[in-house]
């Protein structure tokens, strides 16, 4: 596995090392656009879905085989995630309207009798 080290002043202006040394000093990780990790998580799965074993699949995607297990087990989650959300139904009440079967209105004007008044009615009896 091979990793891509560099020294900042050999691939970045002076100016942009002494901005960045104002903010922090040490190992710093800039991470690739989310284009790059896209395409790696895709070679990995497509490898692993013709059968390639995991070492090569890392050899190959250059990542460790830790990785390449991490992304297996992260797409076989999401799949799960999806196929039980698949699942309900889709619920969009129309505006004004209950997102039950019965139509009855969720709105404040059509609120259920107030205790009073159900008490008053009880009365003549």
């Amino acid at each position: 596995m091979r990793r891509r080290y560099a020294c900042a002043y050999a691939v970045l202006p002076r100016d942009l090392v002494e901005a960045v040394q104002t903010h922090f000093t040490g190992l710093l990780w800039v991470p690739s656009s989310k284009h790059f990790y896209t395409e790696r998580k895709e070679l990995v799965l497509a490898l692993k879905e013709e059968g390639v074993p995991i070492k090569e699949v890392a050899r190959l995607a250059e990542i460790s085989p830790r990785r390449v297990y991490q992304i297996l087990k992260k797409e076989l989650s999401d799949e799960k995630t999806s196929d039980t959300f698949d699942s309900f139904p889709v619920c969009n009440p129309v505006e004004g309207k209950s997102d039950g079967e019965d139509g009855n209105s969720l709105n404040s004007d059509s609120a259920p009798e107030s205790e009073a008044s159900v008490q008053n009615s009880h009365d003549d009896d």
